[in-house]
């Protein structure tokens, strides 16, 4: 058996695609519901924070940033300790943290500690339920990934149809204390969803899948071919590396620190699987993409309301607007995912063109005047971002294997988080400067098209150059075949 079938087989996983599984997909809802369904949310809210503070756009949009950027920038740390405590406690600890912060945050007297309570500490609580939870499903499923990931990604929807009206409505009747502790009592319900989470039965009748293995396109020679040469009577030629030894030993006490150091990030980098992410191509190319599209979709989360109501449509009728965009949001979710698990089409053609697709649209957003024209724009707009919320964790599956999907998806969610960090805060200080979030919008569309062109650029020359090179593995024995027959 040659070792790369003795690899497939170890590496060999099973999957239940559904019974327990389904549960797993309804608290991916309920976290998903709370966590994302509030930034889409947050506009409703904002214009609330700007009134009751008396803060520009600018100072206020410190709230929405926080929270939205450490939701997903926290992502690499909540997928390690999932790895190292268990999913239930990690996300348990994020419902807790959830319902206090959001109490504190209703007693704030001034945007820099609503930023601390609401935006950071809330954002620490979202990060620690979000990746973790939503990761979850990739150990029940793997041929309905994607239309179990669009199910369970419709809590962003129905949170987007649901918390504007649900938020406009205990405004007019609470005040703003009395709507943060009604939303601090909601979002304990994350607790539930971590109640949920359990390890997957493998006793269990299952489909099998392996998982694929990452080709190395290096053209050095790699232990492979140094243990072939060893059959084959070659030997290294070791002075060097006794040179090296003696060196390191007589210079040993004066490495202590610096051994240290080199152990440390030796275990951060096998902790956090940095080096092996990283040697894979196209996974950086989704992570510059990501950076770029999480920047420009934040701004249009955040804002949307406020450019609604800055073009003369009511609060209430401001709120139903976002709640329609959380209708098409969950419309799009099962049907995109059905045809991304059921159609032939590329998953990595078909996210590029979903982003290019929405900031074409966010770009046509500051010419909306009208509710009704404004009605049927937003709810294109939800459906539209639907396309690609489901189906970013599974691209980064396909590229990275199971193995490092965990750490993967957390690592692409904190470079979204650091464009999420950045969005609101642009956004606000160019509002506050021209006067109007038209610019803003603007811009917003212009850099998530830049992503999306980005990506799918990237991905062509990726497959160029997979064609170009042979991977090492499958041409190692040749090459020492041929270089015994010439000697």
């Amino acid at each position: 058996m040659s070792k790369t079938a003795m690899k497939n087989e170890k590496d060999e996983k099973t999957y239940p695609e559904g019974g327990y599984g389904w549960l797993t997909v309804i608290g991916c809802f309920i976290v998903t519901f709370f966590v994302r369904g509030t930034v889409a949310s947050l506009g409703v809210l904002f214009i609330a924070f700007v009134e009751h503070y008396g803060k520009g756009s600018g100072a206020t949009s410190w709230v929405p940033s926080m929270y939205g950027s450490l939701g997903l920038a926290l992502a690499p740390v909540a997928a390690a300790s999932a790895k190292r405590f268990g999913h239930r406690r990690v996300v348990m600890t994020g419902g807790i943290l959830a319902f206090t912060s959001l109490m504190l945050g209703s007693f704030a007297s001034n945007i820099w500690q609503l930023a601390l309570t609401v935006g950071t500490l809330h954002g620490f609580a979202a990060g620690l339920s979000f990746s973790p939870t939503t990761s979850y499903i990739g150990h029940y499923f793997n041929r309905r990934h994607s239309i179990a990931n669009g199910i369970g990604y419709t809590g962003i929807g129905v949170g987007s149809m649901v918390l504007p009206l649900i938020f406009q409505s205990c405004l007019d009747k609470y005040g703003l204390q009395g709507t943060l502790w009604i939303y601090a009592a909601m979002s304990a319900n994350i607790c539930i969803s971590a109640a949920i989470l359990r390890p997957v039965n493998t006793n269990s009748k299952s489909l099998t899948y392996q998982t694929p293995e990452l080709p190395n396109t290096s053209l050095s020679i790699d232990s492979n071919c140094d243990e072939h040469s060893s059959h084959l009577g070659l030997k290294k030629n070791k002075s060097n590396e006794d040179n090296q030894t003696a060196h390191s030993r007589s210079n040993k006490p004066n490495q202590g620190l610096g051994e240290r150091i080199r152990r440390l990030f030796t275990r951060l980098n096998e902790f956090f699987d940095c080096s092996r992410l990283i040697s894979i191509r196209l996974y950086d190319i989704f992570l510059v993409s990501f950076f770029t599209t999480g920047l420009g979709l934040t701004i249009s989360a955040a804002h949307l309301a406020p450019l609604i109501n800055e073009a003369g449509i009511s609060k209430t009728n401001t709120a139903i607007l976002m709640s329609m965009y959380g209708i098409g949001n969950v419309l799009s979710g099962p049907f995109w995912g059905s045809v991304a698990t059921f159609s032939k089409i590329n998953i990595y053609v078909f996210v590029g063109c979903a982003y290019i697709g929405y900031g074409l649209a966010v770009l046509f957003t500051p010419f909306l005047h009208t509710f009704s024209s404004a009605a049927v724009f937003v709810v294109s707009l939800g459906f539209g971002r639907g396309a690609f919320a489901a189906q970013n964790s599974v691209c980064i599956r396909r590229m990275v294997g199971d193995s490092l999907f965990v750490t993967g998806y957390g690592w692409a969610l904190t470079m979204s988080g650091a464009g999420q960090l950045t969005g609101p805060l642009m956004s606000g200080y160019l509002a506050d400067y021209t006067g109007t979030y038209n610019y803003s919008f603007y811009l917003a569309g212009l850099i998530t098209i830049g992503g999306g062109v980005f990506f799918l650029i990237g991905y062509v020359v990726d497959r160029r150059l997979k064609k170009r090179w042979r991977p090492v593995d499958s041409t190692c024995e040749t090459d020492i075949a041929e270089t015994v027959t010439a000697l």
